[in-house]
């Protein structure tokens, strides 16, 4: 499979850029979710939701974000649900499954044939068809109206699909163990040849992304929790299939022409999107949580005495004679940005230099290498990538 990512020296530099920019997000956001926070938390199950109704939505007609919760607060309603409603609830409980087991899972047919059940769970399909291969072609065309002609890909052929997902599940198992390959290339590369053999007669395509927040969550990109990555895919449709389309139609014939670049590019640029949308999100909750917290109120010691919440106050309450005489001693400058990186962090230095533009980026170093010195905070990462918190 080696040749389809042979890639020219420009798409090899942004596929670098690319990976870059999320794994630096991975970081930031995996330190970010150690703090329990229930704003955040709240995320995840509107994630879920809505990118649950989101798959089924690009694997044909099914229902709204808000129909999708309306029918998730009333458990009533999903005894007989309709053929749109059922789609989402499969994939809703699909991708909940993932979720909490995602650890454990192998990549085996045993998952597919599981989780493929999971899709058809509340639909009327016949069971000869839930976890079981495909029996007839399926050839994949394209109702989308944006498209001015109906477009379609050929998928592997019934008797070879077997040996087809076997050979792909070993070598996507194998090759994330021995981390040669980048995890998002491939991701994005197990997706595409998923797709192209589709070995079920129905849902693949919502297989593919349930698989995707698998792949992605073991690889520890636990961000994807929180974003409905399925509503970029949605809102890009024309792009999705047209991607997949122009990777596949060499397959089996040409080989040696069949690239798949676009597609990774394409797959990762979904991943930006839903990036940039969940950092806003999160900078919107941290400011309304600034905007709540009082004012740190000055200790007659001069140290820090930052607000209730965060904790310290409750630690030099309970601090000895002895140690609040070796209390750290912060300046007024130094308590507010003590303060910043207690309620907002973790933090970057240019976050704290937009917070406190009068501040030289200078001091604000000396300040931050006072506040390690002393042990209020905590150092993550090097260089550009490093991020502050207050010690608990």
């Amino acid at each position: 499979m080696e040749p389809k990512i042979s890639f020219d020296f420009e798409t090899t530099h942004l596929i670098i850029q690319k990976i870059s920019f999320i794994d630096s997000f991975k970081g930031e956001w995996n330190v970010i979710i150690e703090n329990e926070n229930p704003q955040l938390e709240a995320l995840t199950h509107e994630a879920l939701a809505f990118g649950s109704a989101a798959a089924a939505r690009l694997d044909g007609p099914a229902i709204s974000d808000t129909d999708t919760q309306a029918m998730l607060a009333d458990p009533g309603a999903l005894s007989a649900p309709t053929k749109q409603q059922a789609k989402v609830l499969g994939v809703f409980e699909a991708n909940k499954f993932v979720r909490k087991h995602f650890k454990e899972l192998p990549l085996s047919e045993e998952t597919l044939f599981h989780l493929h059940k999971l899709l058809l769970k509340y639909t009327d399909t016949e069971d000869t068809f839930k976890g079981k291969y495909k029996s007839t072609p399926n050839k994949e065309i394209s109702d989308d109206p944006k498209f001015e002609h109906q477009l379609f890909y050929n998928t592997t052929v019934r008797f070879i699909v077997h040996k087809e997902i076997n050979e792909l599940l070993d070598w996507i198992d194998r090759s994330l163990k021995e981390n040669k390959i980048h995890p998002l290339i491939l991701t994005a590369w197990f997706i595409y040849e998923l797709l192209s053999i589709h070995p079920f007669q129905y849902a693949n395509g919502r297989l593919a992304k349930v698989l995707t927040t698998m792949l992605l969550l073991k690889s520890k990109y636990h961000f994807i929790r929180y974003l409905p990555i399925e509503q970029i895919l949605e809102e890009r449709k024309a792009d999705y299939f047209g991607v997949l389309i122009e990777g596949q139609r060499h397959r089996r014939r040409y080989t040696e022409r069949e690239k798949i670049s676009d597609w990774i590019i394409f797959f990762m640029e979904c991943v930006e999107q839903a990036i940039q949308k969940l950092d806003a999100v999160h900078r919107t909750i941290a400011a309304e949580q600034k905007a709540k917290a009082p004012l740190s109120t000055k200790s007659s010691l001069g140290v820090l005495a930052p607000v209730k919440e965060s904790g310290i106050q409750e630690k030099m309450e309970d601090m000895t004679s002895s140690e609040v005489k070796h209390a750290v001693y912060l300046n007024d400058r130094q308590k507010k940005i003590m303060e910043y990186v207690t309620i907002c962090g973790p933090v970057k230095i240019g976050d704290i230099t937009r917070e406190f533009p009068a501040i030289s980026r200078n001091t604000i170093k000396k300040d931050l290498l006072h506040f390690q010195k002393s042990a209020l905070t905590n150092q993550i990462g090097r260089g550009r990538g490093t991020y502050y918190t207050a010690k608990k």
